[in-house]
């Protein structure tokens, strides 16, 4: 009998947003590969029946309450679940990571049957077939705090496309406004600017200390108010010698290639990172990655980047004069052009199917 290569994918609301950053890219690139090897995707509607004999599975992208009810459905119909996990809550230190479980433990014992964000990944755990973390650390992290079982689990690494990240080889080709007007050599910063990325403001201020140009890309949610957000804000009214703010690009914009590939150094030093998409294109064009060491960065990076603790402002020092003083990574931008492209994910997501599924 011939089985269905059909698949729902089951998304977070944010990869619709205009800008919806890694995640977004994860999602629809998996799907663009995927469909090239001969399935079919289609996303969730809550206002459909779902015939599991039509179906291969439901695969859901970030474990989590923004997930879990369509997870839910769809399971209740039939449909076997493969999760992608995208999780990581918590702290880097073990106690933190041992209170935060049982934290949750003693929630689950309470009659009223509360929902939270990690109580739903938990649910969606047990019910899933199949789990493909990004990254080991992640996976372990999930075993602990999702109770995940070590048999469902298969770590499928992230992707990047690189096509668009090679700049023209003409010598005379003129920057685009935004990256010509930025002298070099300068740090740069991309991702999305809110209450999780808390670096944004530690990293400004290190430059500013070291007297070096810092830019930052990415979305900034107006509606944030938290001390970080106000604290970058004044570093870049009162330095706007060292430090841009240029709001965000589009994804496989010229403007964006030209910033990966002008920086000399790129910094994530985040509270955890899997390993982040951002950093893989910058380092497939060359830059000195610095990163934080939490979230199992470094399966994807190996010895070719730096690494810091979240918050460590004396360790983000030593690492940004170390990149600053180091010639261009050649060595980094082999690694991640021959290891980590989205056909590889695919036919590796393909392969958890059969073997989780079909098997």
């Amino acid at each position: 009998m011939q089985v269905s290569k059909r698949v729902v994918f089951v998304t977070p609301p944010t990869i619709y947003d205009r800008n919806g950053g890694g995640m977004q890219t994860q999602v629809y690139r998996t799907k663009e590969e995927l469909e090239q090897l001969g399935y079919e995707i289609e996303f969730y509607t809550a206002h459909k029946h779902y015939d599991a004999k039509q179906y291969l599975c439901a695969h859901a992208f970030c474990a989590g309450a923004s997930t879990y009810f369509p997870t839910l459905s769809l399971a209740k119909q039939g449909l076997p679940i493969v999760l992608s996990t995208v999780f990581i809550r918590g702290s880097a230190s073990r106690l933190s990571d041992i209170a935060y479980r049982y934290g949750h433990d003693l929630i689950e014992r309470l009659p009223w049957k509360l929902l939270d964000d990690t109580i739903c990944a938990r649910k969606q755990a047990a019910m899933a077939k199949a789990a493909l973390p990004n990254t080991r650390f992640e996976q372990l992290h999930c075993e602990s705090v999702l109770r995940l079982a070590s048999s469902k689990c298969r770590v499928i690494p992230n992707g990047i496309d690189t096509d668009w990240l090679d700049l023209p080889k003409d010598k005379d080709a003129e920057p685009s406004t935004i990256a010509g007007g930025i002298q070099q050599p300068f740090v740069l910063c991309v991702g999305r600017i809110n209450d999780r990325r808390k670096h944004f403001p530690l990293v400004a201020e290190v430059c500013i200390e070291l007297g070096m140009r810092c830019v930052l890309v990415g979305n900034w949610d107006a509606t944030i108010r938290t001390s970080e957000s106000q604290r970058l804000q004044h570093l870049i009214d009162t330095r706007s010698d060292l430090i841009h703010y240029v709001g965000p690009l589009p994804y496989r914009s010229r403007e964006l290639s030209e910033m990966y590939n002008r920086c000399h150094v790129f910094a994530l030093p985040s509270d955890f990172e899997t390993p982040g998409l951002a950093a893989l294109e910058a380092g497939y064009c060359r830059a000195n990655v610095i990163i934080t060491n939490v979230g199992g960065t470094e399966d994807y990076f190996g010895s070719n980047a730096i690494y810091v603790s979240p918050g460590n402002k004396q360790q983000l020092r030593a690492a940004m004069e170390q990149a600053v003083n180091a010639p261009k990574n050649e060595e980094l931008r082999e690694r991640v052009g021959s290891s980590y492209k989205w056909k590889n994910v695919a036919e590796l997501t393909a392969a958890a199917y059969s073997d989780f599924i079909v098997s």
